[in-house]
């Protein structure tokens, strides 16, 4: 066993189980993190260490193979959607709450278009996407699932009453998407995430069954594929 193999194991026990785990990551890619982490613990802390490789090193899990027209499922709270608009684009709650208001009044026909138009400048997040996928319907993320139940399923710590913002994403590549990995995960958060390739549900929910997952860079919203939903959490 490596030095920095050790090390990590003795200050993250459970994170070190998962990571050995991680069938999307070689032998060669954990080997060359514990070598890292070993020859930085002298200038970092353990955590600094783990957090600075593992943002490094996203998107380089397992190949996803997509269909044609496959659409991956996102959803985010909408206080969260709402803040990253306003943070980084200059959008204001009031703004997005009058564009989703205006947007829903139109013809479903017209609501992908004129979403489009609206967001088509912004990237659907910063760094790092996380997306699922519907096996039952590949082209449309939302056909057989019950949206109120989703956020628990994806294990996003949804709290009842919580409303999230949901929508599709299409015209993607297969290069463009990669399985799960530690790595992606993140040190502080791998509590929420299980090896394997499928979200990991909240205890509210542990009886259902986790969904396909992926990650991704984000695109912008002009590959935006299925109308906004907005969804009260159960």
């Amino acid at each position: 066993m490596l030095s920095g193999e050790v090390k990590f194991k003795n200050n993250f026990p459970e994170e070190y189980d998962k990571l050995q785990r991680d069938n999307c990551l070689s032998v060669k890619e954990k080997e060359n993190f514990y070598n890292d982490y070993d020859s930085c613990l002298g200038d970092d802390s353990p955590l600094d260490c783990a957090t600075s490789y593992f943002r490094g090193h996203q998107c380089i899990g397992c190949d996803i193979a997509l269909l044609p027209s496959e659409v991956l499922g996102r959803f985010v709270t909408k206080v969260r959607f709402i803040d990253f608009l306003g943070s980084n684009r200059g959008y204001g709650a009031k703004s997005v709450n009058r564009i989703l208001s205006l947007i829903r009044s139109l013809p479903k026909h017209k609501r992908i278009e004129r979403l489009r138009k609206h967001f088509r400048r912004f990237d659907m997040g910063q760094y790092l996407l996380w997306a699922y996928r519907n096996a039952a319907e590949p082209s449309d993320p939302f056909s057989g699932l019950d949206a109120a139940y989703m956020p628990c399923r994806l294990g996003l710590d949804a709290n009842a009453g919580d409303i999230y913002v949901a929508w599709g994403i299409g015209q993607l590549r297969s290069s463009q998407v990669s399985g799960p990995t530690a790595f992606d995960a993140g040190i502080g958060h791998m509590g929420k995430w299980e090896p394997g390739g499928f979200t990991k549900p909240d205890s509210s929910c542990s009886s259902m069954t986790g969904l396909p997952e992926v990650v991704l860079r984000p695109p912008s919203f002009r590959q935006l594929a299925v109308d906004f939903l907005e969804v009260k959490a159960r």
